[in-house]
């Protein structure tokens, strides 16, 4: 038989099991166990090669979009914003991260911003779309169709936010 010290520099060694001659009923249940532990080591490489895959794509939809997109929590803060949002208005990405939404709204439809996003906040419907103007960085005013949806809290992401789309 295998002794001790042998079975432990096995194991440290790479290997997952070691039957006792003395014990070879257990010889199946050790085989099949492993084949398990391969098959449900090739699910989840398969599993996170997919989600890699789904994250690159999203990746390209939101950064590539050809219309604007931010992604603001309910401070009105952006979280995130594509280089469409930052052309449209001409700023740059990082000055945009230190802006609220409500600064590049035009003071003349930051009421109706309100009126339209407040049944979304309050999950009575589940899009929104209004035409608005914000302010462009040389203080230009310009019209949009502001198009919002809510992203519900739960355990992957701990606070709602928006999903807003710019068209110009």
């Amino acid at each position: 038989t295998i002794g001790e010290e042998k079975a432990v520099r096995a194991i440290k060694a790479g290997a997952n099991d070691y039957v006792n001659k003395l014990h070879l009923v257990l010889l199946t249940p050790a085989i099949e166990r492993i084949f398990q532990e391969q098959r449900i080591k090739k699910e989840n490489e398969a599993t996170k090669l997919a989600l890699e895959e789904t994250k690159e794509r999203f990746f390209h939809a939101f950064y590539h979009a050809g219309t604007g997109v931010a992604l603001v929590d309910l401070n009105s803060s952006f979280m995130e914003i594509n280089a469409s949002f930052c052309t449209m208005l001409g700023y740059t990405h990082d000055e945009l991260l230190t802006m609220r939404m409500n600064d590049l709204i035009d003071e003349n439809s930051q009421a109706l911003f309100d009126t339209t996003l407040s049944p979304l906040l309050k999950q009575n419907i589940e899009t929104c779309q209004v035409e608005l103007r914000l302010i462009h960085k040389n203080a230009q005013k310009l019209w949009v169709i502001l198009s919002a949806s809510l992203v519900k809290a739960n355990s992957a992401n701990k606070d709602p936010y928006l999903i807003i789309h710019f068209q110009d």
